[in-house]
């Protein structure tokens, strides 16, 4: 009886960590796309309104669908004369540790961008990182549709051969 409980206790550990895993890349897609849709809300701040960058921040603090980038709460939403913005937008960034060095990059590339020249230079350095960060969205995406299934199958198999030489 012992070892049944043991081989199904070791199967469960298997298919937990190929779970574990193959969640770890949907996780990497999932912050990938909300910062598509940052990118896409700064940019019609910054064309509709010519927002500055405190503004445009209050503003990403109310959308949903941003709330897994947790550096944009760290981020001022006023003036501080004793305080610069971009070095607080980096500390924020680097400050969130589940963020792919990828998108870390492009985040920090943001950073230096929004706010320093007129409303077209923005736009267009903003579509720039846009595309950057299409093709690590697609990178991501193939990644989870080829190892995903992958890492939950093998977990589950390494268990199964776990519990079966317990047995």
């Amino acid at each position: 009886m012992l070892r049944i409980i043991a081989a199904i206790i070791f199967i469960s550990a298997g298919t937990i960590a190929g779970a574990s895993r193959a969640y770890t890349l949907k996780y990497k897609l999932e912050i990938c796309q909300s910062i598509k849709i940052m990118l896409r809300e700064i940019t019609l701040y910054i064309r509709s309104t010519g927002a500055d960058v405190y503004r445009i921040v209050s503003e990403l603090k109310k959308v949903k669908s941003l709330e897994s980038l947790l550096f944009i709460e760290e981020l001022p939403t006023e003036f501080e004369p004793d305080s610069d913005f971009r070095s607080k937008w980096r500390k924020a960034v680097n400050a969130q540790t589940d963020m792919p060095e990828e998108e870390k990059k492009i985040l920090l590339s943001l950073g230096d961008i929004i706010g320093t020249s007129d409303i077209e230079g923005q736009t267009t350095a903003i579509n720039g990182l846009q595309s950057e960060l299409d093709a690590i969205e697609q990178t991501r995406r193939d990644m989870l549709v080829k190892k995903g299934k992958l890492y939950r199958s093998v977990g589950m198999l390494f268990g199964v051969m776990a519990g079966i030489l317990v047995i």
